[in-house]
């Protein structure tokens, strides 16, 4: 009972841990931070360092924007990129890096995170849905019409990916603006793998869905093959 109530608090606890510090954050594009050690981004701690301001760049940029023109991004966009343009030298300048490593930053993530909030669920409904629909329609065709439920069945499979991937990218931006403490994610929209990489996301959600309507083919019997079938038929007439 305390290992799972441990693995429940990981759970909970480790997106929360990824979270944006809201301390530092403020819409005048002012840099705050006490640290000013040379960072070396080959180390973990260090790495994670610079992804946190990296972080914390692109959204001083973002609140920037928005004082001013959060409905008119056209406007918006210039300011946004002017202000993480020099919080980036900021970084560069105070932790001894190059430039373009702070930038390269912009891409860091925080895998287990995405893994946990965003792939997990959705990997979790897409299979559940390729159960349940292959279930259903294997309980709606007769032995003879198996092929017509084996092509139903690859029908609606790729379907179901498709849709646990547009799910998934719309959670993926709701959970982007989780982390960020702001609804408003930006530019950092094409920054949310489920939508960088969201051919390799589909591919994925495919292969699940494919095992589990398989699986459940195997398992789940056409409609006469069930047992009691015509018992049950006869008794279902002498009702009617």
């Amino acid at each position: 009972m305390m290992r799972r109530t441990a693995l429940g608090l990981v759970i909970v606890l480790l997106p929360i841990s990824g979270c944006i510090d809201s301390s530092r954050v403020n819409r005048t594009c002012t840099w705050v931070e006490n640290s000013t050690q040379s960072l070396d981004p080959t180390k973990w701690a260090d790495r994670q360092h610079l992804r946190v301001d990296a972080q914390l760049a692109g959204e001083l940029g973002v609140r920037l924007a928005d004082v001013r023109y959060r409905q008119l991004p056209n406007l918006g966009d210039p300011i946004q990129r002017a202000c993480t343009s020099a919080m980036i030298d900021t970084i560069a300048r105070r932790h001894g890096l190059a430039r373009a490593r702070v930038q390269e930053a912009l891409d860091f993530r925080l895998w287990w995170a995405d893994l946990l909030v965003v792939y997990l669920p959705i990997g979790v409904i897409v299979a559940f849905g390729a159960d349940r629909i292959t279930h259903r329609l294997r309980r709606s065709f007769d032995p003879e019409d198996r092929w017509i439920a084996i092509a139903s069945i690859a029908l609606f499979v790729p379907v179901v990916a498709l849709l646990g991937l547009l799910a998934g990218q719309m959670w993926g931006f709701e959970a982007e603006g989780i982390f960020l403490r702001n609804e408003h994610i930006a530019f950092r929209a094409s920054h949310v793998p489920i939508t960088r990489h969201g051919w390799i996301a589909y591919f994925s959600f495919l292969a699940l869905a494919a095992v589990l309507a398989i699986g459940r083919s195997r398992k789940t019997p056409l409609l006469r093959d069930v047992p009691n079938y015509s018992l049950r038929r006869r008794s279902t007439q002498r009702i009617s």
